[in-house]
């Protein structure tokens, strides 16, 4: 339905003061707009259109007056966004652009509303669904807003009582960062002198997240800074697609400086366009080139002076992304100087980087700038947000009936809430999207956590790129890696199990910040190279192998990040852990590796110990797990007899670990050993556990718990008579004497004489209630 006149009139007057309202504004192009809003206001009839053939660089003409509808809706040829269009015009000094001119910018909006809105991890693990077809995703249709770590004060009060109401409203659980609360009480919180109490007591400072918008309209250039997966390419490509598509009234009210022309690109792009040319073109004249350059492969040929003018006066945004991206440290240095060299001539620009890559000579241009902007992991609102936007679109093109929809998000978002593991992926944007997409094609997660970690690696390694057939995709590794006909026979697996080497040498390092071990490019590379060579490839072809393989998995799937320097690391602490198991698993002397890794650092190792026994169950690997519980239980390894306090500490870790694995229904199957001696051995260590004095009393009582699931052994716990105290018989007085008692009711002279008697050691157990039962129990007619 049209929208009525007034709506219209309203929206175009509010437009068009929001173009005026643009910084740094020429003359030239503020008047014709000044002229058309007070025409607007007066309901002056319009004016016929003004035709100038004037020249704007290149071969574009001008001859299309600013007059006319300013709103961004669908017209003939596809989306236009007319009021963005004319900001662009009138930042740039166009007049009166051209019809052609104007043409040029709405195919370029659209082209980036296409290229940027792409959802890259949408088509993974696609699966055939009897049941259903499958939803198309867009960027856009998921996105949730992203904070940064610093927040702002909202008010201070007196005391954090003050702030019940909006705490209980923004409940970061449960809302997204613009919404978000939170009370700090700080000895230096707070400017505000008149809220402070009479003691000078500090008041209490509600506050609320820093919105990444707000970070970026707060300054003319901004840098970001995120870890792998953190949501910073994201951010600006839903940033291009918004400003590119909104009207000027319609912008987010996060971002007030007013339409502007986006510019998106690669700054890994840019380095590798900057080396093939024949001048240098590392530096700021060569950056604007190769904007240029792309700007032109977007559809905006011969608007060069335009878009300089542009940039200059407030109307167009560079988006640059993955300054990390930049693989070697000097020439990303060189990057960010071009960089910096042309922010001097003004303009607003936002670039991103991993954190670990900012360092140095690379982050030494953009002192000048400020502060660089931290991205805040995923709140559980950001996570529940998230996974409703993605089955919302589902129920929405019929992949899902609403019902089911509804079903599946309560299930996912209380896995992310109540798993603290599958809480912590899901701070990571990149980690929670490929957990939902397992979630919506499998219909659930997999229970157990190996299964997951499993999924997760195959969705990155194989998965992922056999769904990437789009235009321009890469070939799948395994393809591109077989295409010369100089690997037959290699196999997927024969990738796998490196990086799984490489997992397992990872986490042998000095663990980084966030737990994760760095290995240097050397050992990298040299693992695959060895690879090649076992193929009896030749050094040249084993080394180019082996960079085709590292550069796959850094830039196309993910599984290893370059974290700056020559160092490398796999995405996330779970993967490294998951891989680093499966290379145990797989070993021939398992069972003494991994018993040294877990009394060198039990607390380091616990984890790949778990995952990796998790793999074995469910991999016909129940014997090499039995045999390993056996082994923490046995009196001796080798020639070395282990002495009380290690075989205690090892009983309760292979409860621990029998407990991961899913219980004792974990090894029904094994056959090389006798598990009911199997049960009866951990059992008698466990005991010992529990009356022993080497381990803490939490872990003693967490073994008695043990003991109850597998029958304790001592005689009188599961059995009758239980262990009895005796106590003699005799003569005592109970109460007090005469002259010591300050009550007459308390005072007794009379002897009381108890005969020998007896008590339990212990409460009476349910298997000693039970045997109580069967054997007759309250029987009145007992003796």
């Amino acid at each position: 339905m049209p929208s009525p006149p007034d709506d219209d009139l309203a929206r175009k007057i509010a437009e068009l003061e929001a173009m005026l309202a643009l910084p740094n504004l020429p003359d030239v192009a503020r008047r014709p707009l000044e002229e058309e809003l007070t025409r607007l206001r007066t309901g002056l009839p319009e004016q016929p259109t003004r035709s100038h053939d004037q020249q704007v660089g290149g071969h574009a003409s001008v001859g299309v007056a600013v007059a006319g509808d300013v709103r961004g809706d669908l017209q003939t040829g596809g989306l236009r966004n007319e009021g963005l269009i004319q900001c662009f015009f009138a930042a740039a000094g166009v007049t009166h652009p051209s019809d052609e001119q104007r043409e040029l910018v709405a195919a370029y909006l659209a082209r980036v509303i296409q290229r940027c809105d792409r959802m890259r991890l949408a088509g993974a693990v696609r699966r055939e669904r009897g049941d259903a077809g499958v939803a198309t995703l867009t960027l856009s249709h998921v996105y949730v807003t992203l904070a940064a770590t610093r927040w702002l004060l909202v008010r201070e009060a007196a005391n954090e009582e003050a702030f019940a109401a909006e705490l209980a409203a923004g409940d970061p659980d449960h809302v997204l960062p613009e919404a978000a609360r939170r009370v700090v009480v700080s000895p230096h919180a707070g400017e505000l002198v008149e809220t402070r109490t009479r003691s000078g007591t500090p008041p209490a400072r509600l506050e609320r997240p820093l919105l990444l918008t707000e970070a970026l309209m707060q300054r003319q250039q901004c840098v970001l800074l995120g870890g792998p997966g953190s949501g910073k390419s994201s951010f600006l490509r839903h940033l291009a697609v918004t400003v590119a598509h909104a009207a000027p009234a319609e912008l987010p009210a996060s971002w007030r400086v007013g339409a502007m022309l986006p510019l998106y690109v690669s700054l890994g792009a840019f380095a590798a366009w900057a080396q093939q040319q024949p001048t240098p073109a590392l530096d700021g004249p060569g950056l604007w080139r190769f904007l240029l350059t792309t700007a032109q492969e977007y559809g905006l040929d011969g608007l060069e002076h335009a878009l300089k003018r542009a940039f200059r006066h407030g109307g167009l945004l560079l988006l640059l992304d993955g300054l990390d991206e930049v693989a070697d440290p000097s020439l990303r240095a060189a990057v960010a100087q071009a960089i910096a060299a042309l922010a001097e001539h003004g303009g607003r620009l936002a670039i991103t980087c991993r954190v670990r890559s900012f360092e140095g000579a690379v982050a030494a241009p953009f002192a000048p700038w400020g502060d660089p902007v931290a991205l805040a992991p995923f709140s559980l609102g950001q996570m529940r947000h998230f996974v409703q936007a993605w089955y919302n679109r589902s129920a929405a093109h019929v992949a899902l009936v609403p019902e089911e929809a509804h079903e599946r998000v309560q299930e996912l978002t209380t896995r992310l809430a109540d798993v603290a593991t599958l809480r912590d992926l899901g701070q990571t944007p990149l980690l929670l999207t490929m957990i939902t997409i397992l979630h919506y094609y499998e219909g659930k997660l997999p229970e157990d956590r190996a299964d997951l970690y499993e999924d997760l690696v195959q969705l990155l390694l194989t998965r992922w790129t056999q769904q990437r057939r789009e235009a321009g995709a890469p070939q799948a590794l395994i393809e591109a890696l077989k295409a010369d006909g100089s690997l037959g026979g290699f196999k997927e697996f024969h990738l796998r199990n490196r990086l799984e080497l490489l997992a397992y040498h990872a986490h042998q390092q000095s663990p980084a910040s966030d737990g994760r071990g760095l290995l240097d490019r050397h050992r990298v590379r040299g693992t695959f190279d060895d690879l090649f060579r076992e193929f009896e490839l030749g050094p040249g072809r084993a080394a180019e192998k082996a960079e085709e393989v590292l550069k796959h998995l850094e830039e196309e799937s993910g599984l290893l990040l370059h974290e700056g320097g020559d160092r490398y690391g796999l995405p996330h602490l779970s993967y490294e852990e998951y891989l680093a198991g499966c290379h145990l698993s797989r070993q021939a002397d398992m069972y003494m590796r991994t018993y040294g890794h877990w009394q060198a650092d039990a607390g380091r190792w616990r984890e790949v110990i778990f995952l990796a026994l998790g793999r074995m169950v469910r991999e016909a690997g129940c014997e090499t797990a039995a045999g390993w519980v056996q082994f923490l239980l046995a009196p001796a390894h080798g020639e070395r007899v282990r002495d009380h306090a290690e075989r205690e500490r090892a009983a309760f870790f292979a409860a621990e670990c029998l407990q991961q694995m899913g219980g004792k229904a974990a090894l029904i199957g094994a056959r090389t050993i006798a598990l009911p001696e199997l049960w009866a051995s951990l059992a008698q260590s466990l005991s010992h556990v529990v009356v022993g004095r080497n381990l803490p009393a939490a872990q003693r009582v967490e073994a008695g718990g043990y003991l109850g699931e597998l029958g304790d052994p001592r005689p009188g716990v599961c059995t009758l008579p239980p262990p009895m105290v005796e106590f003699a018989g005799g003569s005592f007085v109970l109460g007090e004497p005469k002259g010591k008692s300050r009550f007459d009711d308390e005072v007794n002279d009379q002897p009381l004489l108890l005969r020998p008697f007896a008590l339990a050691r212990y409460p009476v157990t349910n298997a000693q209630y039970q045997l109580f039962i069967e054997a007759g129990g309250y029987d009145p007619t007992q003796p």
